[in-house]
């Protein structure tokens, strides 16, 4: 059984959506298209969580490609694709969910990490 893709065209296409719609917000506080003072309050803090989401999105993405972060974490509706519905050829970059050996090493590595900083802070003795 394939497991499915992550599109990293998909990906970035809903982050630049993303933005796109901070932008109209703005556009929507700067001429004044609010039906009441409710929205005028509210639409800065629209902008600043859908900026927030982005920003964070985008760093998950950028650990995902770094070979930090397990793809799977991104999976979304917006970025799947099924497999085989494109070839490894087309105009695309593709994140495969990591294997459970992959996500096994990975996990003993925080492990060791999270013990050492334990160990060096004192907490614990005997790593």
């Amino acid at each position: 059984m394939e497991t499915k893709k992550i599109s990293v065209r998909f990906e970035l296409s809903m982050l630049r959506n993303a933005i796109e719609a901070a932008r109209l917000l703005v556009g929507y506080i700067e001429n004044k298209l609010h039906q009441s003072e409710h929205d005028e309050r509210v639409v800065p803090h629209a902008i600043a969580a859908v900026l927030a989401l982005t920003r964070d999105r985008a760093g998950r993405l950028i650990a995902a490609v770094e070979g930090d972060l397990d793809p799977r974490e991104i999976l979304a509706p917006e970025n799947e694709m099924e497999p085989g519905a494109l070839s490894e050829g087309d105009e695309d970059v593709f994140l495969r969910p990591w294997s459970a050996k992959r996500r096994l090493r990975q996990a003993k590595a925080t492990i060791r990490r999270a013990r050492l900083d334990l160990a060096e802070s004192g907490s614990v003795k005997n790593p």
